[in-house]
């Protein structure tokens, strides 16, 4: 396969993507996933026979197209009642789990942790009960959030020193621990002054989560707050 055909999927990927993200923005949920699923299907297709330069590439965009895949069905499923909010929900933990699959077989240089946690975020919102003690899952689901903490940390020490989008992930892991060094992950956030949507998209994260959890993280109320005004207040 040359890397002109490989360059010119990439595109059509991206224009797939850029046409699921408007649709996802006018609440056309069904037309921004036949985008996605479209280039799903085109990016599997292609990576059987890439060459090893491209393949890391195409895994990349795969995984990211699979975290779209499942952001539409979290909001989506929010947005919805009854049994088809569940089955969102859970489509959408079914999606971050494909994705994460990918993400975590990148090299160091294109590390990312958008699915590794969004995974993890999702499971909690389809159960907020899996963070209580006295849940089956609760031991399991603490394991692998502290993975994501330590995997987190060290891309933080590594490659991803200045990403914005480490630090938010950072500080989500955090509070879903219960942990008070979230306050401290934000700051780290705000040091970078990102640009406003970077506190919007970690809002839509946060917001959800704290609606389900009701109260029973107070530093995750607390931190909804803060990231809330930075949002309003952030150009």
């Amino acid at each position: 396969m040359t890397h002109d055909v490989i360059g010119d999927l990439l595109d059509e990927v991206l224009a797939l993507k850029a046409s699921a993200k408007s649709a996802r923005l006018d609440g056309d949920w069904e037309v921004a996933l036949e985008d996605l699923d479209t280039a799903v299907g085109l990016l599997q297709g292609h990576l059987a026979n890439a060459a090893p330069r491209d393949a890391e590439k195409l895994r990349a965009e795969l995984a990211d197209a699979f975290g779209s895949v499942g952001g539409i069905y979290r909001r989506w499923g929010l947005l919805s009642g009854g049994l088809e909010r569940q089955d969102r929900l859970r489509k959408s933990v079914a999606a971050y789990d494909a994705g994460y699959q990918l993400e975590a077989g990148l090299s160091t240089a294109d590390a990312v942790s958008y699915n590794l946690v969004n995974r993890l975020v999702g499971r909690v919102i389809l159960n907020p009960d899996a963070l209580d003690p006295k849940d089956t899952g609760y031991e399991g689901l603490l394991v692998e959030l502290r993975q994501a903490e330590k995997v987190v940390s060290e891309q933080i020490k590594g490659p991803r020193q200045r990403d914005p989008w480490a630090f938010c992930d950072l500080c989500t892991v955090k509070l879903l621990l219960g942990d008070d060094d979230a306050i401290m992950a934000l700051h780290a956030l705000k040091r970078l002054r990102p640009p406003g949507f970077v506190y919007g998209s970690l809002l839509s994260t946060l917001e959800p989560t704290a609606a389900a959890l009701d109260g029973r993280l107070p530093v995750l109320t607390r931190v909804v707050a803060e990231v809330g005004a930075l949002a309003r207040s952030t150009d």
